[in-house]
C-alpha cells in the first residue's frame, strides 16, 4: 500500500458583522449615512484561517483603502482600525494596516486572526453634497518563510 498525506494550503476566511462568510462575490461594503449634523458608521469585518500544515509558517496580511469620493471636491475620509482579539498568533503594530500571524502546524479549523473595522466620520463643520460615494478596498497576503 502506498499512501501519501500532503498539507492543506492555508485558507483565510473572512466573515462579516452577522457571522456570514463573505466570498469573492461579496466585494462591496455599504454604508447608510445618517441624516445628522455629525455622525460615525463603521463596519467590521473578521479573520480566520483553516490549515493542515506541515510546519509554522508566517505571513502578513495588509490592507489598503481609499477615501470614498463623489468627486474632486467631495470626499469622505476613511480609517482602518486593526485589533487581534488577544489572539498570542497574531501582531498588529500601532496604527498599522496589517496583520502579521503565525499559522501553527497541525490541523486548524476556523482560527481567529483578528477583526478589520472600517470607520467614516463626519464632523459637524463637514460639508458633502449628497450621492453616491465610491472607493477602494484591497487586501494582500504575504508569505514570510
Amino acid at each position: 500500500m502506498i499512501g501519501t498525506i500532503n498539507p492543506r494550503d492555508l485558507e483565510i476566511i473572512v466573515t462579516n458583522e452577522a457571522d456570514l462568510e463573505l466570498t469573492s462575490d461579496d466585494a462591496v461594503m455599504e454604508f447608510i449615512f445618517p441624516s445628522l449634523e455629525q455622525w460615525e458608521v463603521s463596519q467590521s469585518l473578521n479573520f480566520y484561517y483553516s490549515s493542515h500544515l506541515a510546519i509554522e509558517k508566517k505571513g502578513t496580511l495588509s490592507f489598503q483603502v481609499d477615501d470614498l469620493n463623489l468627486d474632486k471636491n467631495n470626499s469622505l475620509r476613511i480609517s482602518l482600525e486593526l485589533y487581534n482579539n488577544n489572539n498570542a498568533n497574531t501582531r498588529v503594530e500601532p496604527n498599522g494596516s496589517s496583520f502579521f500571524v503565525t499559522f501553527k502546524e497541525g490541523v486548524q479549523n476556523r482560527t481567529p486572526i483578528g477583526t478589520l473595522t472600517v470607520k467614516i466620520r463626519k464632523n459637524a463643520s463637514d460639508i458633502y453634497s449628497a450621492g453616491m460615494y465610491r472607493g477602494f478596498f484591497s487586501m494582500n497576503y504575504t508569505e514570510m518563510n
